[in-house]
């Protein structure tokens, strides 16, 4: 077994693996003292991006309490953990009882270099998976800006739920600062905001996020 030790980990349950410029500082970062690392091959780490996995019980055993926390009381341990590469990229993951992926984490940009210089000695390990659902990425959005999206999307499915058009059409004519009578309104918008991500729709949200906090 091959051990890392201390890095720095953001496990997340984002879709999008977070860039380590788009951490935050509410995020439960983790700072590692030791976890086991295998290299796999590219097939293996594109489904760790793009889909959500199952991975069988032999590797759960393997790296059962093999990860463990800087601690200097005693020696916490995280159950499931392990970082892949295919030695272009590395990946942590944790993983639940049954084998399912439950957080991600990409590193540091040092740290992933250094980790790249050892798995070109390592020979590859086959990983015996499943691949459940693809994941909904948008890799052209930073971290903020899937969040704005995300709040604008759930604000107007509330609104159209609770057929407040008037809300709607405030919205509408918000962000394409046009007044429009249409049945239309919420599908376009939708529409609008799922695929033309832009500083409008940025701007919007500042609107809507200062009224509540007015309110």
């Amino acid at each position: 077994m091959v051990y890392i030790y201390d890095i720095i980990l953001n496990l997340t349950d984002d879709n999008r693996i977070l860039e380590f410029f788009e951490w935050d500082q509410f995020d439960n970062i983790e700072h590692i003292k030791k976890i086991p690392l295998f290299r796999v091959n590219t097939s293996f780490i594109d489904d760790l991006i793009n889909y959500e996995i199952k991975i069988e019980e032999d590797i759960l055993k393997k790296i059962k309490n093999l990860t463990e926390l800087f601690d200097f009381k005693t020696r916490k341990v995280m159950e499931y953990v392990c970082l892949f590469s295919d030695g272009s990229k590395v990946i942590a993951g944790e993983f639940s009882k049954s084998g399912k992926i439950m957080y991600r984490s990409g590193l540091l940009l040092d740290e992933e270099d250094e980790i790249l210089d050892i798995v070109e000695n390592l020979d590859i390990m086959k990983i015996n998976y499943k691949k459940l659902k693809s994941r909904n990425i948008d890799f052209f959005l930073t971290r903020h800006e899937a969040f704005i999206k995300n709040y604008l999307l759930k604000e107007l499915k509330s609104s159209y739920r609770k057929k407040n058009m008037n809300k709607i059409k405030y919205l509408y004519e918000e962000c394409f600062s046009n007044k429009k009578e249409s049945a239309d309104l919420y599908k376009e918008l939708v529409e609008d905001i799922s695929n033309n991500f832009s500083n409008r729709h940025v701007k919007l949200f500042k609107i809507l996020t200062m009224k509540e906090v007015k309110k």
